[in-house]
């Protein structure tokens, strides 16, 4: 099977075949996964969902797929295997009355990343409530060091799910948490994760928000969310016509308050940028950069180089081998 990615000449015939694959992918799990085997319709689902969101079929959520989640959710304590008798137990943070307790969900949370800042960020600019943090995928992928030295100040440290658990099992253990520790729910986490749903899916819970950082794209948790809490207006947009929000925020961005005692000319000689130099900066993961027919980013700033003297291109997210071929002087 081939997705037909989306460009500006072929933008509706894309949707129209990715929507078509959607629909035979939907036709697989309801025909061919079995209904006793949670485990396994949790990971066909999970597929499902990585494919609508890295190819647009013109959907944003879909009760088809987070029902059976949903579902699972419901007769989750039956189903999941018993919990590992394990260190994780101690990590769960002592509950104190005397604030109010946000637990943090995410999939993963990279060393560098505009997605780990804004968690920074939110729970500097909260203090007076306590945060923890519960990764549901993070893997091998390092903890940046702020982070955790952030949580261990709140008196909780992070906490990961272990990579051997099914998301069953790693959806009970997060139900466990929610409900033992937390007053509220700020989900960050990916597109295509199927345990939030699953966690959530009960009426002892605390209250849920989304945030909302992939509001261009399909993703799960519309089911389980209380509110949406939305970056921008365009996004909360497509949050009220097309993912059925109950309650849907606009909220800024959370930024750093730290005061900002480096000059920018010294700021200049740390980084190596000539006095004379204009700088152009862009940040953005690497799928960020893909050209279209008519729009490529990496041609146009080859031509604005060329055309402004002492000019410089920092971009921060790819990987150098992603973008250097493609900032050659010969294009």
């Amino acid at each position: 099977m081939i997705a037909v990615q989306s460009t500006t000449d072929a933008g509706l015939g894309a949707l129209w075949e990715n929507a078509k694959a959607y629909d035979c992918l939907l036709r697989f799990i309801r025909n061919q996964c079995p209904n006793q085997d949670a485990i396994l319709l949790a990971q066909c689902i999970r597929c499902i969902a990585t494919f609508a969101a890295n190819h647009h079929c013109g959907r944003f959520a879909d009760g088809a797929i987070e029902n059976p989640l949903m579902e699972i959710g419901l007769k989750l304590e039956g189903v999941a295997r018993p919990l590992p008798k394990t260190s994780f137990d101690r990590q769960l943070p002592q509950r104190s009355s005397s604030c109010r307790h946000v637990l943090h969900v995410a999939t993963n949370v990279s060393p560098i990343g505009g997605h780990t800042r804004t968690i920074e960020n939110w729970i500097a600019n909260d203090p007076a409530s306590a945060h923890s943090l519960y990764l549901t995928r993070q893997a091998s992928i390092p903890l940046r060091s702020e982070l955790c030295s952030m949580l261990h100040s709140q008196q909780g440290g992070p906490m990961l799910a272990w990579d051997r658990w099914s998301d069953l099992t790693n959806a009970l253990q997060l139900r466990r948490c929610a409900q033992h520790w937390a007053d509220c729910i700020i989900l960050h986490h990916s597109p295509n994760d199927v345990v939030p749903v699953i966690a959530l899916a009960t009426d002892d819970s605390p209250p849920v928000a989304i945030l909302n950082h992939a509001d261009h794209v399909f993703w799960l948790g519309s089911s389980v969310a209380d509110s949406l809490f939305n970056l921008r207006t365009m996004g909360a947009e497509l949050s009220r016509d097309r993912r059925a929000a109950k309650h849907n925020l606009v909220l800024p961005i959370p930024l750093s308050n730290e005061e900002v005692l480096l000059s920018q000319a010294d700021a200049r000689v740390q980084l190596g940028i000539a006095p004379d130099r204009i700088v152009y900066l862009s940040v953005g993961r690497a799928d960020k950069y893909s050209p279209t027919h008519e729009h490529d980013f990496f041609v146009t700033a080859t031509k604005i180089l060329d055309r402004v003297e002492h000019s410089q291109l920092i971009v921060v997210g790819p990987e150098p081998h992603e973008v250097l071929p493609r900032l050659s002087r010969e294009q």
